[in-house]
Parts: C-alpha cells; structure tokens; sequence
C-alpha cells in the first residue's frame, strides 16, 4: 500500500467503543426492540444479523441518532449520546442506497460533508484525494456518479462517510443492491477498509454469509431482542437456542432424550453419543458436512439408515437429502462430489457422525 494511504488512517478515539443499555423502542403500539444491551468493542467490526422485521434497522437508526429509544441509553467511548441529534454524534452512517448528488462529481460528492464543515479548500482537496485513494478511485473524482459501476457508487458512499473521520461508521445493508459477485468482492474489501481505517463498524444485514464473512462478532436478533451473541464460529458451531441454529447455515435437528451411559436416544431410531450431553434432553443438531456417507452398515459408531431422496450437485460440493424412517423431514449431508458420485433416488446409505459433531440444544425457541 502506498504511502498516501497510509496518511489516510484514521486514528479511532480511544474510547471509541459502545455501550447500549436498555434499549426499547415501540412504533404505534408494537414494540420493536425490547430492553436490548449490547457492548461493541473499539475498533471492532460488528453486525447486527437477522430477519426482517426482527429490529436490527430500528436499533441502529438509534444508535445513530435518527430514532429516539423510549427508554435505555447509548455511550461512545465515554460520552453520552442518547439524546444527542445525529449531526453531534461521532457517527456516520451508509444506507443500502447510495444518495449522491447527481449533478455534482465524485470529489464534490465526498466533499459535502466538509464543505459544510467549512474546512478551508486546500485541506478539503486534501481529505478527499487521500480517502478516494483509500478506497480505490483514483483518479475518477471528476467523474459524475452515473458513470460509475455499483460497487464504484458504493466506494463513494463509504469514502462520503469516512472522510468526516466518525468514530463509529453505521452500515443499514450497504451491500444489499450489489449483484452477488460483487458483493461478494466488496465484502472482502469492506473488512479490508475496516482493519485499514481502525474504526468500529456496526453493519446490519439479513444475510449470514455476508456477516459470517466479514464479522469479528455478530449479535441475532429476531423479535426484538439480542438472541445470541458470538465470534462466528460459536454462532455456527455453537448455537444456544433452535432460532439460532437454523437461522445460521442449514442444519438437521433430531429430538432426542437421555438414556444410560450418557447417551442420548431418539425414539424408533436409537441411541447416539454426544460430547455437548449433560444429562438433559432437546434437540441433537448436526450440520450437514459432519456427516460420513456409508453404502455399507457401519459395525459401530452413531449411524442412521436412509434412503437418498436426492442428490444436488454444487460444483465443489454435493447435497444429499436422505428420508430417514421416523424422521418426519430428510437429514441434509454435505460431500464432496467423488462421495456422492453414483447415488441416485431410492439408494440406502448410511449417514455416520462422531460424537464431538453434535451439539444438544434445548428444543424450544
């Protein structure tokens, strides 16, 4: 990286981090957000994950100072935010559409939010050609917005939001009118921007492989609360709740009690090992790729019998769907294609997984 941008960095304010108390927010009657608490760490990369309707829009929309919460409070670092107007927060914030003046260049388009700072030109000129460097425009900023690509427009809207040098950047599903190539492309860039800059992003999405991908945690949301919250790898490998464990990536869930020998025993199917038992029923969950497939019975180890109901070829992966007897829905197995090559509809299998791949969660929501 050039030096240019390294002058670009961003120093977050040392005590940058957030702390949101209480929180609870209703909308003609139905609340929307309810009694939330939630800690973000400086310089960390944040998301707010899960469906619509579930409050994560709301909450940062309070966060950033265009929603007033009913009851709770905010802290950035070590001021009190909570009734402060969006303009004297130390935030910015990027929609899902890009807002840019139609009729004014991408340079002036980054340089709005200076202009009305009235900082003086030559600084102005300054913060611009470094943040247009950092994100990787070069040289387009006498360039007018409609002759840009989509992921360009959304370099834009991000070096618009930067060079106000916020100490939180708000992210409302600002990849979500990207082509999926492309935002995938972004994806990477985005959290490469992140590290680059030093500052806390908070991102909303409804999308879990675009929060798994770029978080270093992510908070589920769904009803108005914080269901889990977890690096992504606990939220997938470690679910707490059955509203997590199928809202994260595909997963099979077998309802299951305790027997003898700390097993666990799913009825009319028999007996499984499970390292996560404690003694207590729920839900066994597995997810697809910790499933061996087998075309002859395995002597031992936890195993189920099915019948292949079909096969989805995925390129670098297959997907089996196997009607088991006594399961009212098929299990899921993920494969590589050399394993799944020659099954067809009807086939027996086996599906075999090791103790340590299952997790017991409780079986309400």
């Amino acid at each position: 990286m050039t030096d240019t941008r390294k002058e670009s960095h961003m120093a977050a304010d040392p005590d940058s981090g957030i702390s949101i108390r209480g929180i609870s927010k209703s909308f003609d009657g139905t609340r929307v957000l309810r009694d939330i608490d939630l800690e973000v760490g400086r310089g960390e990369f944040f998301s707010l994950l899960g469906p619509s309707g579930c409050g994560k829009s709301t909450l940062l929309n309070i966060l950033g100072g265009l929603e007033t919460p009913d009851s709770g409070s905010i802290r950035i670092g070590d001021r009190d935010v909570t009734h402060l107007p969006a303009e004297k927060r130390p935030t910015n914030m990027v929609f899902q559409s890009y807002a840019m003046f139609p009729h004014l260049s991408v340079a002036k388009n980054v340089a709005y939010g200076l202009r009305r700072k009235r900082l003086g030109r030559r600084e102005r000129d300054e913060k611009v050609e470094r943040m247009l460097s950092l994100v990787h425009l070069d040289g387009l900023g006498d360039r007018n917005p409609s002759e840009l690509s989509g992921g360009q427009r959304q370099r834009v809207a991000l070096a618009r939001a930067l060079v106000m040098e916020p100490a939180v950047l708000l992210l409302d599903e600002s990849l979500a009118a990207l082509d999926r190539r492309l935002r995938e492309a972004m994806q990477i860039e985005l959290r490469e921007l992140q590290r680059e800059v030093g500052i806390t992003f908070v991102f909303v999405t409804h999308d879990q492989d675009e929060a798994m991908s770029m978080s270093d945690r992510i908070a589920v949301m769904g009803g108005g609360r914080i269901l889990q919250i977890g690096r992504p790898t606990e939220l997938y490998h470690a679910p707490a709740s059955r509203e997590v464990a199928e809202f994260i990536g595909s997963i099979n869930l077998i309802e299951v009690t305790p027997c003898a020998g700390g097993r666990l025993e799913a009825p009319g199917l028999g007996a499984f090992d499970c390292d996560s038992a404690a003694g207590e029923g729920g839900l066994l969950a597995l997810r697809p790729e910790c499933f061996g497939i087998a075309r002859e019975a395995p002597a031992a180890g936890n195993r189920l019998e099915g019948r292949v109901r079909e096969v989805t070829f995925l390129g670098d992966r297959s997907y089996l769907r196997v009607n088991v007897e006594g399961l009212e829905d098929p299990l899921i197995a993920s494969c590589s294609f050399r394993e799944a090559e020659g099954l067809s509809r009807d086939d027996r299998v086996w599906l075999t997984w090791s103790a340590e791949d299952g997790r017991l969660i409780p079986s309400d929501r």
